[in-house]
């Protein structure tokens, strides 16, 4: 069944600095569109910290729990990061060796 997808804060209400869109949650599953950044960061090793902050922050005021409805994230549009193919690569590679807690996959 299909959760509804409650939002109470938007990334822009919260000031973080990237935007996200929660399209789809089921069964511990999370469909999240990158809609686009609200500022320009430099890509370095601080930028997946950045990144993984704001995804949390947003998720948490959203009154998501991390323990308990989040068993996997896909992340869609990622293109409109502004990051280099490579540098997507290193992303992807991030979520796969550092986050534990749950999965985060970049889909496209």
């Amino acid at each position: 069944m299909l959760d509804e997808i409650k939002i109470i804060k938007t990334a822009k209400d919260l000031d973080l600095s990237f935007d996200f869109k929660i399209t789809s949650f089921n069964e511990r599953t999370f469909e999240i569109n990158i809609e686009g950044i609200f500022r320009n960061l430099e890509f370095n090793e601080k930028y997946y910290e950045w990144f993984m902050e704001d995804l949390i922050d947003f998720l948490l005021s959203n009154k998501y729990q991390l323990r308990w409805d989040i068993g996997l994230i896909n992340l869609h549009n990622s293109k409109n990061l502004k990051l280099s193919d490579e540098e997507i690569k290193k992303l992807a590679s991030f979520f796969d060796e550092k986050v534990t807690s749950f999965d985060v996959k970049i889909i496209d």
